[in-house]
């Protein structure tokens, strides 16, 4: 359980929302996650917001919902560390594409909040960053989305 909280990634939660463990099927899941943005301790930058609503799968409905408490909006100390991070990371989005926009406001938010990120995302080099070697390079943890549920002492049982 990490008391300091989590920053999540739009992977991170789409892989919990429409890969692995869907509000349909996993319902008490999606109330824990609830409670825990609720509660301070998930957030995401506003720019993961704007990429959950490319996609047409409700995930982006279930984030307005809970906005208030889990959005951070963009401000000047989080553009400072993700300027630091793109100077030394330049790859890591696609400029002109939009993919990749929101990995190094994940990290920069994670990095000046001291929380981990919650990613689908896996390896990456200095050739071709993701956020976990960017992370690496940045001294910010970086988890999945099962341990993250791992982590809080999560369980879900059939009753």
């Amino acid at each position: 359980m990490s008391d300091d909280g989590y920053v999540f990634d739009t992977s991170g939660l789409l892989d919990g929302w429409s890969r692995q463990y869907p509000v349909d099927v996993f319902p008490d899941l999606w109330d824990s996650l609830s409670d825990l943005i609720e509660d301070g301790r998930g957030q995401s930058p506003e720019e993961v917001l704007a990429e959950a609503k490319k996609r047409d799968d409700g995930l982006h409905n279930w984030m307005k919902v809970r906005k208030a408490e889990l959005i951070y909006p963009t401000d000047m100390g989080l553009m400072q560390e993700v300027k630091l991070i793109l100077a030394e990371h330049k790859l890591i989005t696609k400029p002109g594409t939009g993919r990749n926009a929101a990995d190094p406001f994940v990290i920069a938010l994670a990095a000046i909040s001291g929380r981990a990120v919650v990613t689908g995302e896996q390896g990456g080099s200095t050739s071709k960053p993701k956020i976990p070697s960017v992370c690496a390079a940045w001294g910010v943890e970086c988890i999945n989305f099962l341990e993250f549920i791992r982590r809080e002492g999560w369980t879900f049982r059939r009753t």
